[in-house]
């Protein structure tokens, strides 16, 4: 049952300082407030006087004046429990993008009208693609934060006789500025901080998208793709907006798993905590440790490894992140549950922070009386009950978080010791009880490595990896009998994949991984050098389901659906459905390895892999050729049949095995459409691509 208004008032009225003094000195807004707070504001509530003959005080003015309607608003539904945590975030980003988009729009009409210039006439040269970074850009702003912006225009040249569009823009970015950030009596509506553009804040205050795009090939550092992955346009024509997409998201995400922003990540989280010590904010709910910046890394990590491969991954949200931790195996249904109510805890906890005074903080109060605003707000009784849930939900986001980014050297996992490597091995190989000449062939293949002109042309990052590797290759190796073919197959993989950093951080990264790909290459030459052929493999090392019956409805599914984010584009299919083919491979080989699976059942799983494949082939060359229609159906393509033989027919198929196939159309079908068909499928399960080839297929039966 909802409070009486009364009741709802006094408890905003108690969190905050701000809304005691705005509604002492504004008391006309009590009655606005009972009358909107039952539901979120209106669409006309944003629309500010941007138009018309209204002058730049009359539009300043009516920003500063809706921002204080705002916040009370969003006060008051918030702390009397009248929004939802998701609606609370969706309330204050959808002000902050009015405000963007309003003072975008009134200063481009009159700095148009100022120089000339026409909009029909100048289309998307003259439009501003104001980005939002951070929490803006993720649709998750905190309540009185300031917004991070980066402003980008289509490209440079003359907007009129004597001055260019780089001035234009850089004057419209100015002016915005001055309407958002600028404190008068009235106070003000964002604080904006442009640092995140080109160079910080040294560089230009617009640039175009071309200097955007050399900026990222060129000169970007790394913790600028952390900052890019929720950078979204609020602004602009839907030209520069996708033009501007199309140069983010391959600077954002890589086509490979990307172990290597690890280490990035790590560096950028250590700088962070670092500036926290210096100022004394270790107790800070953002920086500190257990913090939101520890939670947002732990969701962001994931994206920046994966979504190159994961597109659901590619989300500016750190919430829809977390919630794709799971589904994806990368943290438990249990843990990923903890850490997003520790997320939520973190953020309610920092908005009852920012409502004291309206500032922009996330240290916790230390007078009394604060402290207990704060803890009410909260809904505990006292300040005493809100440290240890506090405690609590911190501890939990520590946890994972030093669970992903915990540095290897702890583990003993690529260290990198003073002694050389060669001495290293040679202690390792003794100690790990081989014979004599096993520790001399072990010795004599890494001199070998260390001579060879391959290795003299690695970078010192590349080849710093593989030595920090080899020594702990060496030790996983040893954990079962026949450690030195063991570590031959491991190193012909390190060999494989030299060039291949964000695999070499995979293996560093992870000792689990490490040891468990040690294992598989002791207990299987086969799955050894299949490894070494994909390496793509090796990400299913960290994928809970490696472990897991596979569900099939749900792996037919998965395929489907990421052909059909690919419609159209033949050669990524082609390397779906031999991903697919070789992870699910894997998978099953795995299984054998560990005795989770019998050779009968092994069988019956290889032939259900082909079928899955086979009926995926069919339907994706019928597309191809234009038979059948309607991208997204899946049903059988009619008047054909795909009959197996032999071991495929039997489903006695083993790892290696080629297809026996016999296709059969309908007497009524169009035999020459059929033909057609047949050689399009056998195209695409023959072909060779750098995913190898599908099957083999026989059709002398």
């Amino acid at each position: 049952m909802t409070p009486p208004f009364s009741t709802i008032l006094e408890a905003a009225r108690a969190a905050s300082h701000f809304a005691e003094r705005a509604l002492t000195a504004y008391p006309e807004l009590i009655g606005w407030l009972e009358k909107s707070s039952a539901a979120p504001l209106p669409a006309e509530f944003f629309s500010f006087a941007a138009a018309g003959d209204a002058d730049e005080a009359d539009f300043d003015r009516d920003l500063r004046l809706r921002r204080r309607q705002w916040f009370l608003h969003t006060l008051l539904r918030d702390v009397g429990g009248l929004a939802s945590f998701d609606q609370t975030l969706a309330a204050i980003t959808a002000f902050a993008e009015a405000a963007v988009r309003a003072a975008t729009g009134f200063h481009r009409a009159r700095l148009m009208q100022a120089w000339g210039l026409d909009s029909a006439a100048t289309g998307a040269l003259s439009e501003l693609v104001v980005v939002g970074m951070g929490k803006l850009g993720g649709g998750e702003l905190n309540v009185s934060s300031d917004i991070d912006l980066i402003f980008v225009h289509a490209e440079d040249g003359s907007a009129n006789a004597t001055r260019s569009w780089h001035e234009f823009h850089s004057e419209l970015g100015k002016r915005i500025i001055r309407s958002l950030d600028t404190i008068d009596a009235n106070g003000f509506v964002f604080r904006v901080d442009m640092r995140l553009r080109p160079f910080g804040a040294s560089g230009p205050l617009v640039g175009s998208l071309a200097s955007l795009e050399n900026y990222f090939i060129t000169q970007a550092r790394a913790w600028e793709r952390y900052a890019w992955l929720k950078g979204r346009a609020l602004t602009g024509s839907a030209a520069n907006i996708g033009a501007l997409e199309a140069l983010v998201k391959p600077f954002v995400y890589r086509r490979y798993h990307d172990y290597a922003a690890i280490d990035e990540m790590r560096e950028l989280h250590r700088q962070i905590r670092a500036e926290a010590e210096r100022r004394n904010r270790l107790d800070d709910i953002k920086v500190g440790p257990g913090g939101i910046r520890e939670v947002e890394f732990v969701a962001q990590l994931a994206q920046l490894i994966r979504g190159g491969r994961e597109p659901a991954l590619q989300t500016r949200s750190t919430r829809e992140a977390l919630a794709l931790l799971p589904k994806l195996g990368i943290i438990d249904a249990p843990r990923a549950a903890e850490l997003a109510g520790a997320y939520r805890y973190l953020r309610d906890l920092e908005h009852r922070l920012q409502y004291l005074d309206d500032q922009q903080t996330q240290a916790l109060p230390t007078g009394e009386a604060d402290r207990q605003r704060v803890a009410r707000a909260m809904g505990h009784t006292s300040w005493e009950e809100l440290l240890p849930a506090l405690a609590r939900h911190r501890g939990v986001v520590s946890r994972e978080f030093n669970a992903l980014f915990a540095s290897p050297a702890k583990e003993g996992a690529g260290r990198v010791a003073d002694d050389p490597l060669e001495t290293r091995i040679g202690q390792l190989a003794a100690a790990s009880g081989l014979d004599d000449d096993a520790q001399a062939a072990v010795r004599g293949r890494v001199e070998s490595w260390l001579r060879a002109s391959r290795t003299a042309s690695l970078s010192p990052r590349v080849r710093g990896r593989i030595e920090g590797l080899l020594p702990a290759m060496l030790s996983a190796a040893a954990a079962d009998s026949g450690a030195e073919a063991t570590f031959f197959r491991l190193f012909d993989l390190v060999d494989a994949i030299d060039r291949r950093e964000a695999y070499l951080a995979l293996l560093a990264e992870y000792p689990a991984v490490l040891q468990r790909l040690a294992r598989i290459a002791n207990k299987s030459a086969w799955a050894a050098d299949y490894v070494r052929r994909h390496p793509i493999l090796l990400d299913e090392l960290l994928d809970a389901r490696l472990a897991a019956p596979i569900d099939w409805a749900a792996e037919r599914q998965r395929l489907r659906e990421a052909c059909d984010r690919t419609d159209g584009d033949v050669e990524q299919q082609y390397e779906i459905l031999r991903h697919t083919k070789q992870s699910l491979t894997f998978r099953l080989n795995v299984a054998d390895i560990d005795g989770r699976i019998g050779i009968m059942a092994l069988s019956d799983e290889l032939t259900l892999l082909a079928d899955l494949l086979v009926d995926t082939t069919l339907v994706l060359a019928a597309r191809a050729i234009g038979l059948h229609a309607g991208a997204p159906d899946w049903t059988p393509v009619p008047g054909l049949a795909v009959i197996g033989y032999g071991k495929l027919g039997s489903k006695e198929l083993g790892y290696a095995s080629d297809l026996d196939l016999v296709f059969v159309a309908a007497d009524e079908a169009d035999g020459q459409a059929l033909t057609r068909l047949v050689q399009r499928v056998l195209s695409w399960l023959n072909s060779m691509t750098a995913g190898g080839v599908l099957y083999d297929t026989d059709l002398r039966l």
